[in-house]
């Protein structure tokens, strides 16, 4: 009967050891970080930039003014991503495929017909949707922030949504025609980001990114025959915010 006591008393005091000795979310290491999969939630405002308009196609062919090369415009996107830290600890490198999508890139410029058609006018409006591959490096500086620089490439549709008009009293007429021109995007950031808890963290920093060319054109609309206007450049220059969850 003794001997039986002892046994349950010691399989009683290996069981409360094993109790203490684990962390109270149950992994076998209280530093043991998440599984390095992650999901981001991002935001972003700031500058967008059209240059080196030109008229490809025109008959007859128009002069073109430029009123407004630049424009305030926000967008957001989701992106998933891998921690390389978690396979292989000190390499504080993160991968990332990001979705985004941004609008409100308002542009003015427009062709003059002057002598054929002096009252034809356009209002066009951009948005872009990018698909990057992206790439992170953090500077674990042992704290709750910590710096970040990264790049990325990928995929870039610019969609122009022009209204085409004819002002003349007599003769009101709105046409809109999207076009669409896809391009390779690449992206160069830096910022900042702050610990929240183990699987949590947010993130605030710069991104410029550039997205290739855009176009807008308008076919025979009985006033005018189909011409054709083109942007070589379209970049922006970004200021983000992310939200993070580390599974």
């Amino acid at each position: 009967m003794a001997l039986m006591q002892n046994k349950i008393r010691f399989l009683a005091m290996i069981c409360l050891a094993a109790v203490l000795g684990l962390p109270s979310d149950g992994r076998a290491d209280a530093d043991d970080p998440p599984f390095g999969l992650y999901l981001s939630l991002d935001a972003a405002g700031g500058l967008a930039r059209v240059d080196d308009a030109e008229v490809v196609n025109g008959t007859p062919s128009p002069n073109l003014t430029e009123n407004n090369e630049y424009d305030m415009a926000a967008g957001g996107g989701l992106a998933l991503g891998f921690d390389w830290r978690y396979l292989f600890p000190g390499v504080t490198l993160r991968n990332e495929i990001e979705f985004f999508h941004l609008v409100r890139i308002d542009v003015d410029s427009r062709p003059v017909f002057r002598d054929t058609l002096p009252a034809l006018g356009v209002e066009n409006n951009m948005s872009t949707t990018t698909i990057m591959f992206n790439t992170e490096y953090e500077f674990d500086l042992g704290t709750w922030y910590w710096p970040f620089v990264g790049f990325g490439v990928g995929y870039a549709r610019n969609h122009s949504e022009p209204e085409w008009n004819n002002l003349v009293p007599s003769n009101q007429e709105f046409i809109e025609e999207d076009t669409d021109v896809d391009n390779v995007a690449f992206s160069a950031q830096f910022g900042l980001g702050f610990k929240i808890t183990d699987r949590w963290w947010t993130d605030a920093g710069y991104r410029y990114i550039y997205v290739g060319e855009a176009a807008m054109q308008l076919t025979d609309a009985g006033f005018t025959d189909t011409f054709r206007i083109e942007w070589d450049d379209l970049d922006r220059h970004e200021l983000r915010f992310g939200f993070n969850y580390r599974f």
